[in-house]
């Protein structure tokens, strides 16, 4: 029997063991502090509240480190919750005898004799409240103790202790009630928050009962610090005042405007990103780009569109101002809550000036290399409008969006070097191959995000140097340099030309404005996207419509859709600009200067050419001078040198430019004579030209011939526009004449200008000073009166 016993008392001192080893093992395991990753509150531009980021389901939000704990908040803290916090080791005898009395004494649990410590172990290892749980929470308080110091107790304890509303931390509270740093704190509003941990519930200051008890409660805070002198009369007095009358800011729910701009914050949380977040988002351009969008929207659905994203950027450090991820986001039809400013879609032409950039980076190809835009170099692809201009420049091709000429660079840079250099862009991920994409890639074939996009453009609005878009204040952003800046700033000027648009894109549309923007449309096959980016000196504007099915629109591109939303939030911003009378002019290549070229040959100008317009060319380099047929010379009594016919008479028949043959079923599609179109009275030598003189004459009437220059005006003034570019400062002179003539020759300054057919109208690139304009008849004596222009 005595055994027996003793076997028994030997397996329950064992077991009583083994639970205490548990307990001993268990408290210390949980002895150390920790907390969940604190969320972050975000601020607009001005300070406002956005919304709250980092949430989490089962713990709510705040958690805020406390890395220095102002005087005042330490003996309040003390005074209410345990005052021998510095004295005991994670358990207060005291303070469980009088528990213990107290509750014996009553029928209800009325005291609980928790310190400090260990309502931080019961907080990270909640439990039901037992005698069980008790010593537990008791013997892991001790351990915390013996591991931390009583100030990293303290702070972490004001770190996770809730204050209502998914609250937790006085810093995070202090923000949300007060908005205030707790150095900032009253001794009212000390008090106030003090007050709420003993029961979050009961103690909701957005309740009236709840908002009576933290006024109750804080009152006798207030009192015990009076009584232990440590606060003196006046200030009781004025807190006691203070708290009668203190009140939480309203509640603060997440701003429906930028929900799709937070739900991108909260996925780019780091350890280093502030608690309270400054971005540079700015609520009432936002409220403007979310009218601008609906409005929008409203218009294009009846073409198929469903929704659209929007971002507009600070250009000079790619601040995000806006961001409108779609049209609504609670639009259950449209799939609002999908950000389509982060999803892949086809890129239509967006992706070209990247390829021209690359092109002229690397001296593939020249500002004066033409360009071959024709069928026969088609690949089995097609310009956007069925038609074809023949031999362009870089400018005319990547302003009117060419396809085919897009493709040919490709080819020249290399299929491998271009996707490399738009991965190096950030416009894809290298998910696949460059092959899987083709030379089409240029057009549409590679997909990219509206972010992607904007980032990219805006190393071409901020000289080649590329930077992740900032979103707050403490953001570090990396940067590097990715084009070269007079490239950079080249292709800018290329986007900002309005004349170099023509034909595609008609003047004074979407895509003009009253002061200088680079702006690049496109359109994926299908019109199932549009795309518009438009930058100015100061702001990027990116913005994107179509379906989040992927169908086709009807007829829906970028430059009559997207572009138009792109203008709106553009001349908002620059509502300072609209009458176009501020300096905003994009800067100029420094290594480049204006050479007045032929546009179908890329040489210098000449009389054989009448497409000739002003290209910024490398200083380093000069095209060569053009070389058609050679003229035919004259002797002193300006007649031939052989041959019989008279000059009186006859005039030269030339071709007006050497242009190659791959060109002439282009031009013979757009009625452009490539042979006999353009005449010349230079001297000739007529040895070189025997059977190429014509018939062909200015008719000799036995009335004087009148010539009048209509434009422009005698004695008038004419003001260059400094915000557009320098070939776009240009003027038509214009004639008027009784008589139907062959051609006429312009002279400025006394000069030679330009022979001209009928309606005898020509362009002059506007020069500073005064200058005399004069038409005269080859081998006639009439002339115009001379007509004076002074530009400034």
């Amino acid at each position: 029997m005595a055994s027996r016993f003793t076997s028994v008392l030997r397996l329950g001192l064992g077991l009583i063991a083994i639970i205490c080893l548990w307990f001993i093992v268990s408290a210390a395991f949980n002895s150390q502090l920790s907390s969940p990753n604190g969320s972050r509150i975000v601020l607009d531009d001005q300070g406002n509240f956005l919304g709250q980021i980092g949430q989490h389901e089962e713990h709510g939000y705040g958690y805020w480190p406390v890395n220095q704990i102002p005087k005042r908040i330490q003996q309040s803290v003390i005074v209410l919750e345990d005052k021998r916090f510095f004295s005991h080791w994670g358990v207060d005898p005291l303070a469980v005898l009088r528990a213990m009395r107290q509750n014996w004494s009553s029928e209800n649990r009325v005291s609980g004799a928790s310190t400090i410590t260990m309502q931080i172990a019961r907080m990270q290892n909640p439990s039901g409240r037992n005698y069980f749980n008790k010593v537990h929470e008791a013997l892991t308080a001790f351990f915390i103790t013996l591991r931390h110091s009583r100030q990293a107790i303290l702070r972490h304890y004001l770190r996770i202790i809730p204050y209502a509303n998914q609250s937790h931390g006085i810093a995070h509270a202090a923000r949300i009630y007060f908005n205030k740093p707790i150095e900032d704190l009253s001794w009212a509003e000390i008090a106030f928050l003090s007050s709420i941990p003993q029961s979050p519930g009961l103690s909701n200051p957005y309740r009236h009962n709840g908002l009576k008890r933290i006024r109750q409660r804080g009152e006798r805070l207030l009192e015990r610090m009076h009584e232990n002198n440590l606060i003196d009369g006046a200030e009781f007095d004025l807190a006691i005042q203070q708290l009668q009358k203190l009140k939480a800011l309203p509640r603060r729910a997440r701003s429906r405007q930028f929900l799709h701009a937070l739900l991108y914050l909260e996925q780019q949380i780091t350890q280093d990103t502030p608690y309270l977040l400054h971005t540079y988002l700015d609520s009432g351009l936002q409220s403007h780009v979310n009218e601008f969008s609906r409005r929008s929207l409203n218009r294009y659905q009846t073409d198929g569109a469903e929704n659209l994203a929007a971002i507009v950027l600070r250009r000079s450090d790619n601040a995000v101002l806006a961001w409108a991820g779609s049209s609504d986001y609670f639009s259950e039809a449209s799939a609002g809550a999908i950000d389509y400013a982060r999803t892949p879609r086809s890129s239509g032409s967006t992706l070209k000036p990247f390829i021209y950039a690359q092109a002229l980076d690397t001296q593939i190809i020249q500002p004066n290399t033409v360009l071959e835009d024709l069928p026969s170099h088609a690949q089995g692809t097609s310009n956007f409008d069925r038609r074809f201009l023949g031999p362009v420049l870089a400018r005319q091709a990547l302003a009117n969006s060419r396809n085919i000429p897009a493709i040919g660079l490709v080819d020249k840079i290399g299929l491998e070097s271009a996707y490399e250099n738009l991965h190096a862009l950030g416009l894809h991920q290298n998910l696949n191959s460059a092959i899987y994409y083709g030379n089409a890639l240029a057009i549409g074939n590679l997909p990219t995000t509206l972010s992607q996009l904007i980032r990219a453009y805006s190393a071409l609005a901020n000289d080649g140097v590329l930077q992740d878009l900032k979103w707050h204040r403490e953001s570090d952003i990396a940067s590097k340099h990715v084009i070269s800046k007079d490239i950079a700033r080249l292709i800018t000027l290329y986007l900002a030309d309005p004349m170099a648009r023509l034909p595609s894109f008609p003047r004074l549309g979407s895509s003009e404005y009253p002061f200088p923007v680079a702006i690049k449309t496109g359109t994926s096959q299908g019109f199932k996207d549009a795309w518009s980016i438009a930058y100015s000196r100061d702001f990027l504007v990116a913005v994107w419509i179509g379906r989040p099915d992927a169908q086709s629109m009807k007829n829906l591109g970028g430059s009559n859709s997207a572009s138009h939303l792109v203008k709106m939030i553009m001349l908002t911003l620059h509502k300072d600009q609209v009458r176009g009378q501020n300096d905003t002019a994009f800067a100029q290549p420094e290594n480049y200067h204006p050479v007045f070229i032929c546009r179908y040959t890329g040489y210098l100008s000449s009389d054989e050419c009448h497409q000739n317009t002003m290209e910024l060319l490398p200083k380093a380099s000069t095209p060569s001078q053009a070389t058609p047929l050679e003229a035919i010379k004259l002797d002193k009594r300006n007649h031939l040198l052989a041959g019989e016919w008279s000059p009186k008479k006859y005039i030269i028949e030339k071709s007006f430019i050497d242009m190659p043959r791959k060109y002439f079923a282009w031009a013979r599609s757009q009625s452009i004579q490539v042979k006999p179109d353009k005449y010349s009275m230079l001297d000739f030598d007529p040895t070189k030209f025997k059977g190429q003189i014509s018939a062909k004459q200015n008719p000799v009437l036995d009335d004087k011939i009148s010539l009048k220059i209509t434009y422009p005006m005698d004695n008038s003034l004419l003001l260059i526009n400094p915000h557009v570019p320098r070939d776009t400062n240009s003027i038509s002179l214009h004639l008027e004449t009784n008589a139907k003539l062959e051609q006429v020759l312009w002279f400025v300054d006394d000069q030679p200008y330009q022979l001209a057919s009928p309606p005898y109208s020509v362009r002059w690139p506007m020069q500073t000073g005064t200058h005399r304009f004069q038409v005269k008849l080859p081998y006639r004596p009439e002339t115009s009166p001379v007509v004076e222009l002074r530009v400034e």
